[in-house]
């Protein structure tokens, strides 16, 4: 992962306004992990544009996928006194992160995105507008059976009886790996794969490259059969790790993508069996559309709902309450569908920003 653009001791803010010297009334501040990440950065324009389309502004404040470094940079905010019409709230460990949801939530409405919504951070959160981690880990998982059907149909020799798998998971402790993690034991749990080995990683290409580098030799005279990264940026890594082993991807072993990100050609050439579609512009644009609508109604519906994956735009009207937990679509995405998939009105490239 790239360094954040700011040490931990410093509150990193990145100031995005539809004019200069907007009042609170209009104020909104997010808390959110380094948009150095490319996933971040999509995510964290798309906030911008749908908080400037309906005339607020916005200042995001950046950490380094620390909840540590983000509970200081709460204490600092909390110093100045500010007080915005609402909070964006990306909590990296949410177990760790109660007692800076409370405060924030004195301070202004709180609407939590990305990172799931405990019970103990329900209790300060108006809503919640972002992807399901479980949701990825569970799409991951099916599509991992579909791929062993398949690789068994074509004559693929398993090493084992479901065959052996290694995982490439998010960084130590990070909320969504831990949930998609789980989410796709209990997808397979019915004809589980052989585990081999889970590896704490971190999030792009280059620390996919440097842990599968070290973790396939150590399991290759076992047979590597699939392996399950977190998301396709790792993957893009992992790729090219196994070719420097010997091994071929999409035929040696079958590689699932977790979440789409980065590079695309190794999924393009059916080197990364597939990968979902957990759009960064679309939870940008979906967290600030709850925010919005929190702030024009004051109120929120009580429902939970995953929204459809319409090819069309759904039409945003912010003078109606947000639903409580509002669930972004996610789809399934590999070389066959990728230049005809259309979701929301986007094509793959413009919902996932390589």
């Amino acid at each position: 992962m790239a360094a954040s653009v700011a040490a931990a001791a410093t509150m990193a803010v990145v100031s995005c306004s539809s004019g200069a010297g907007a009042d609170a009334a209009k104020s909104i501040v997010a808390f959110m992990p380094s948009t150095s990440n490319v996933y971040l950065a999509a995510c964290a324009q798309a906030a911008r544009e749908e908080a400037e389309r309906n005339g607020y502004s916005l200042k995001i404040i950046e950490n380094d996928f620390d909840q540590a470094e983000e509970d200081q940079q709460v204490q600092q905010f909390l110093a100045t006194g500010e007080r915005p019409a609402a909070i964006l709230w990306w909590p990296s460990v949410v177990d760790a992160a109660i007692n800076s949801t409370r405060q924030l939530a004195e301070v202004a409405p709180l609407i939590q995105t990305d990172q799931t919504l405990t019970p103990e951070l329900a209790e300060y959160v108006k809503a919640y507008g972002g992807v399901d981690q479980a949701e990825i880990g569970k799409i991951s998982g099916e599509m991992a059976l579909t791929a062993r059907d398949e690789a068994v149909a074509h004559g693929m020799q398993l090493h084992s009886p479901q065959g052996n798998m290694l995982e490439f998971s998010f960084g130590p402790g990070y909320t969504a790996g831990l949930d998609r993690t789980a989410a796709f034991k209990e997808a397979t749990k019915a004809a589980p794969f052989n585990s081999l080995h889970n590896e704490p990683t971190g999030f792009d290409t280059q620390a996919g490259y440097e842990a599968a580098s070290q973790i396939i030799p150590q399991y290759k005279d076992k047979g590597i059969d699939f392996i399950f990264t977190h998301n396709n940026d790792m993957a893009v890594g992992v790729v090219r790790a196994l070719k420097q082993n010997g091994l071929t991807p999409g035929k040696d072993v079958i590689v699932i993508g977790g979440n789409l990100a980065g590079d695309t050609a190794p999924l393009l050439a059916g080197e990364v069996y597939g990968a979902v579609v957990q759009s960064p512009v679309i939870e940008g644009m979906l967290a600030m559309r709850s925010v919005i609508q929190y702030i024009e109604t004051g109120q929120v519906t009580d429902d939970e709902q995953y929204l459809p994956p319409n090819p069309e735009l759904p039409v945003f009207d912010p003078k109606t309450p947000p639903l409580r937990v509002a669930f972004q679509p996610n789809v399934v995405v590999n070389k066959d569908n990728y230049r005809t998939l259309r979701l929301w009105g986007m094509d793959v490239p413009t919902l996932v920003p390589a």
